[in-house]
């Protein structure tokens, strides 16, 4: 009998809050090597210091990411890249991101609202996973992510069939939910 777990495939998720925070915890928790990157330095020190917190109700569970904001990151390509940054802030994100993707590396934008469009005149049709996204939460304190219930998360191919990595990134978001 092999012992020996299998790799997990490592995410940097681009915006820690509500969203970004919410599926980054659920990937460590899944056992992924998560970083994430944000700009809210009391936000990155918390997640450093404590790991990042989701609350549900009165329970608060916390775990290890690494954590870091755009200027100190040096941590190499990135590879699979959640970004969940607010709409407004897409550009300037993408912008950071582009340089240091991997050659087949991927951003998929989990954000509210459409983002593709940008995203792929910047990384690359090729390298753009769309997603919808109507994830109920809320920071409520650095480090800390509110999780509000149920919720909902498409991801497929931008005018393409469904591919292997849209199958792989499903299956590594099943411990957020279906």
């Amino acid at each position: 009998m092999n012992d020996q777990s299998p790799e997990r495939a490592a995410y940097t998720v681009v915006g820690a809050g509500a969203i970004g925070g919410t599926l980054a915890h659920a990937l460590s928790r899944r056992g992924h090597p998560v970083t994430v990157i944000d700009t809210d330095r009391a936000h990155v020190d918390a997640i450093r210091d404590h790991g990042l917190v989701v609350a549900r109700g009165e329970k608060r569970t916390s775990v290890p990411v690494e954590a870091a904001t755009p200027e100190e990151y040096d941590a190499g390509p990135l590879d699979r890249v959640l970004l969940a940054v607010k709409a407004q802030a897409t550009r300037s994100a993408v912008e950071w991101i582009a340089p240091r993707l991997a050659p087949d590396g991927y951003v998929v934008s989990v954000q509210n609202g459409f983002n593709e469009d940008l995203i792929a005149s910047l990384v690359g049709p090729e390298r753009t996973v769309a997603a919808f996204v109507n994830i109920f939460a809320d920071v409520v304190e650095p480090g800390v992510v509110q999780d509000g219930g149920a919720g909902a998360l498409v991801i497929g191919e931008w005018g393409a069939p469904v591919s292997d990595r849209v199958r792989d990134l499903v299956a590594d978001l099943q411990s957020w939910g279906p």
